[in-house]
Order: C-alpha cells, then sequence, then structure tokens
C-alpha cells in the first residue's frame, strides 16, 4: 500500500511539471501529450484510464462488453407491443361475412345444404349477388324447403352457383352488360343513374367487403334460364 501510495504521488509530481512546461506554450495550442513515464504510473493504478493502451486497457474492454450485449437483447418497449397490436386483422371470408349478418339465414343454410361453403371460403377473387331473407320468403311456398332436401343437392348449387361471378367487382366495376356466373349462365347487370340491377333483382346494399370477394345484397332470388 505504501508503495502504491508513493507510485501516485509521483505520478501528480510528474503531472504537475509536465503542465508548467505547457503553460509556456499558446493556449491555442493541443496540451502535450504525456510522458512514457507518467503513463506507466498512471496505468498502473488506474488500468481503466481512456489513455492506458495495449495489455493495461484490455481489462476494461473485458467488463464493459457485457453492458453492451445486454443493450442489445433489450426487450420491446410497451409502446412497440402496443403498436404491433393495433396492426388490423384479414375480413372475414364471404361466407363468415354472411353467417355474421342476419339479413342471410337462408342464403347460408342453402349454401351448406348445397356443400358449397368450403368453395365459397377460398382464395376466389368472388363478387355474390345476396338474396335476403325477404327475397327468400317471395318465392312460392314450399321452394326453400324443397331445395334444401339433400336429393335436390345438385339444383341448389346450381342456383346459389347463379348468384356468383369468379371476380371480383365493387360496384364501381359494375357496368351494363352480360357477366357470365359460375353456374355458366350469365346474368344481365343494368346501371342506371346510379342504380344496379341483375335481371330484375334490383341492389339494395354494395359493396359488403370480404378478405375473399363482395356481397352486394340484392332484393329478388335469381333464377337460372332452365328453372
Amino acid at each position: 500500500m505504501k508503495t502504491k501510495c508513493l507510485s501516485i504521488v509521483s505520478l501528480f509530481l510528474l503531472a504537475a511539471t509536465s503542465s508548467m512546461a505547457s503553460a509556456e506554450t499558446s493556449t491555442s495550442e493541443a496540451p502535450t501529450e504525456l510522458s512514457p513515464a507518467i503513463m506507466k504510473v498512471l496505468c498502473q493504478n488506474f488500468p481503466l484510464n481512456s489513455r492506458c493502451v495495449g495489455e493495461a486497457a484490455a481489462p476494461a474492454a473485458e467488463e464493459t462488453a457485457p453492458v453492451e450485449t445486454e443493450a442489445s437483447s433489450e426487450a420491446p418497449s410497451t409502446e412497440e407491443m402496443e403498436s404491433s397490436a393495433e396492426t388490423p386483422t384479414a375480413e372475414g371470408t364471404i361466407v363468415e361475412v354472411a353467417s355474421a349478418n342476419d339479413s342471410f339465414k337462408t342464403l347460408v343454410a342453402a349454401i351448406k345444404a348445397a356443400e358449397l361453403a368450403e368453395t365459397l371460403s377460398g382464395e376466389g377473387p368472388f363478387t355474390v349477388f345476396a338474396p335476403t331473407e325477404e327475397a327468400f320468403a317471395a318465392l312460392p311456398d314450399g321452394t326453400v324447403d324443397t331445395l334444401l332436401k339433400p336429393e335436390n343437392k345438385d339444383k341448389l348449387a346450381k342456383l346459389l352457383t347463379y348468384h356468383v361471378v369468379p371476380a371480383k367487382a365493387v360496384s364501381t366495376d359494375l357496368e351494363s352488360g352480360e357477366v357470365t356466373t359460375v353456374a355458366g349462365s350469365p346474368v344481365n347487370v343494368t346501371v342506371e343513374d346510379g342504380a344496379v340491377k341483375v335481371n330484375d333483382a334490383s341492389v339494395i346494399q354494395a359493396d359488403v367487403m370480404g378478405s375473399n370477394g363482395v356481397i352486394h345484397v340484392i332484393d329478388k332470388v335469381l333464377l337460372p334460364p332452365d328453372m
């Protein structure tokens, strides 16, 4: 301990001598570098000093390295996690959107009975002209019940696919003319003064969006030419 104290005193004396010598130079010049003797004493007693290099500086580098590693592995902040949670999710498929709407109970039951739910939940895209509950109720008595019977599955599938176009067409895309349906037969679309008709049915709500297409609500059930 006594030897170390003497070394420190020697350090300060040498530093003071160096400072007095440098005082004769202009104040605008850079300070004189410490002599090797001063540096040796400095690094022996204060190895973490930034002026120490080589073996004397190695312990300092080893001690500070873990701090940098810990900083780089910090967990995401609360703000970052909240921002990620705010990322919007995709809309449901056409079948999921229709299932969540009470106006399409009969339509959804018919889609399931015709085993078209998986198809209309696929990638698509599809445009569906979807009749309301009132539209199905307007059919002759017993028609819906008959169509929902297992033995009429093919006929029901043909009726439903006549309401589906294998492309995504929002209201601004619709133009007057024939449009081919998934059933193979075309429907006639008429656009006039902002109103849209499909055959003799009117679009009463347009652009109900799904992740795999779009629904346009109509007030009548579309009947294929051969039904």
